[in-house]
């Protein structure tokens, strides 16, 4: 998940926006380009997953990063909801939160909502209604991989359905309708600008994996901060960013699972890194509430992080990487920019290949050991960025 800068895509609108044109490249062990489908963007709005995030702004503590983002609308979306509706959602979240999910309540909601059909609250009070459907939805998938996951569906499913049962009657489809859907304009003009840049042909080039060509996303008004990744290669996105932004989201979330959990590197390098004083220092000193408290959370984002930049650069679309990791999540983002430098330094990033693999390799070799990560971070986020944030108190 990504905490994004907001640009109003409707200022966009006003001024028009260039588009990118990029050559296709071949991924390794795969078709050539004429014959491997290229990217193919659909862009929707979603009254469920906006629902999703009114229940997590109304409902949720500002401790939680969505709810604080969208503090100004939190009383005019309690009034729409209505007495009924807040308090089925004070429940839905109390009940997420004890499951795990009290820091990104809305991204877990979306998610599971994500199981079934998203153009209604109707499907999806059908789908939250049937613990088939979404055994269904989730039916291979890592979020149901465990009987955790499939026990905490057990818990969420009837709390989620009632809170959406009551949204539903309340004023928020209407007010949805009016306020936050969307427009047919916004929707054509997105895709547009999408259709010109092809993501999924660098995205193999890196990975080295089956990657499909379809990519859905949802415009969501409420989605704000949060990019986020539901079932399948679908996403949410906010229609306030810049098709960069959105286009960026897409390659972060479509890294993930960077770390593949059927394959011995993943194991090899959380165990390696895992020993590293600094990145045992990045979990101590991170702020939960961006959602990343553990050795694994931290490794699997900053990788993500790392590929990205690289990604984006090949599509045109780069950035300013070292200032974007000295303000991103306070900072915390020095694996990210240490993988980011080695992955040029050794010529990776021009090259391609299996990013994985290289990780894996780069690591036992000692690469990340000791004060050389710090010295890798540095020469990306600056030395007196990366002094400031080991000697900062923990968040």
């Amino acid at each position: 998940m990504l905490l994004m800068t907001k640009f109003d895509r409707r200022q966009i609108l006003a001024m028009g926006s260039a588009t990118l044109a990029l050559s296709s490249c071949t991924s390794a062990g795969g078709p050539e380009p004429d014959s491997a489908p290229g990217t193919v963007w659909t862009v929707q709005p979603s009254i469920s997953l906006d629902a999703c995030f009114a229940v997590t702004i109304a409902a949720a503590s500002l401790d939680v990063l969505q709810a604080r983002h969208h503090e100004d609308k939190r009383e005019e979306i309690r009034a729409v909801l209505g007495r009924d509706a807040v308090e089925a959602s004070e429940h839905l979240i109390e009940t997420l939160a004890s499951t795990g999910r009290k820091n990104t309540p809305g991204a877990a909601l979306a998610l599971i909502v994500s199981a079934g059909p998203l153009d209604s609250l109707e499907s999806t009070i059908a789908t939250l209604s049937t613990p088939e459907a979404l055994k269904a939805g989730f039916e291979g998938t890592a979020f149901y991989q465990d009987e955790t996951s499939r026990a905490d569906l057990n818990v969420i499913r009837e709390p989620a359905a009632r809170a959406f049962r009551a949204v539903a009657a309340s004023d928020f489809p209407a007010f949805w309708t009016e306020t936050y859907r969307p427009s047919l304009k916004e929707v054509q003009t997105l895709t547009a600008e999408l259709d010109a840049v092809d993501i999924v042909v660098q995205l193999r080039r890196y990975l080295r994996r089956p990657i499909t060509p379809e990519i859905a996303i949802f415009l969501t008004e409420l989605t704000e901060p949060h990019g986020i990744r539901i079932a399948g290669q679908r996403f949410v996105t906010s229609p306030n960013w810049s098709t960069n932004i959105v286009r960026r989201n897409a390659v972060h979330e479509m890294i993930h699972s960077f770390l593949e959990p059927d394959r011995p590197e993943s194991t090899r390098i959380l165990d390696r890194l895992g020993r590293e004083g600094l990145v045992k220092l990045i979990v101590e000193k991170s702020n939960p509430a961006f959602g990343y408290s553990s050795i694994k959370g931290v490794i699997e984002e900053d990788a993500t992080q790392a590929l990205e930049a690289v990604i984006n650069e090949q599509l045109g679309q780069a950035r300013d990487q070292g200032e974007y990791w000295r303000k991103q999540d306070g900072g915390m983002h020095l694996l990210a920019a240490a993988i980011y430098h080695r992955m040029n330094q050794s010529g990776f990033a021009e090259q391609g290949g299996d990013a994985l693999a290289w990780l894996d390799e780069e690591v036992a070799s000692g690469r990340f050991s000791g004060n050389r990560m710090l010295e890798l971070a540095a020469a990306v986020v600056g030395r007196d960025h990366v002094d400031a944030w080991i000697l900062s108190p923990p968040a």
